[in-house]
């Protein structure tokens, strides 16, 4: 099956199987993250709104993590190597 990529600020954040809209953002199933710091969530499905609020469900549909993708370091690592050329 085709896999896309969700690419941030020129930051490839994850790619996923398939994505559905919702209110407030998009969730997204079976992704699988590019950044070392977030692969722990690998094939879960998450939830993005449009302020790139991110909450992480589990198998069961539980809410495991909410957070906000700036407040990871890494993110933000790979943004200033970006900018900095």
């Amino acid at each position: 099956m085709e896999r896309f990529d969700q690419v941030l600020f020129g930051v490839k954040l994850f790619d996923y199987q398939e994505a559905q809209p919702w209110d407030s953002g998009i969730q997204f199933i079976d992704c699988k993250f590019e950044l070392e710091s977030l692969k722990r969530f690998d094939g879960l499905p998450i939830e993005v709104t449009f302020e790139w609020d991110i909450k992480v469900w589990s198998i069961n549909g539980e809410p495991m993590e909410e957070f906000n993708i700036i407040d990871v370091p890494e993110f933000r690592e790979e943004i200033l190597k970006i900018m900095k050329g």
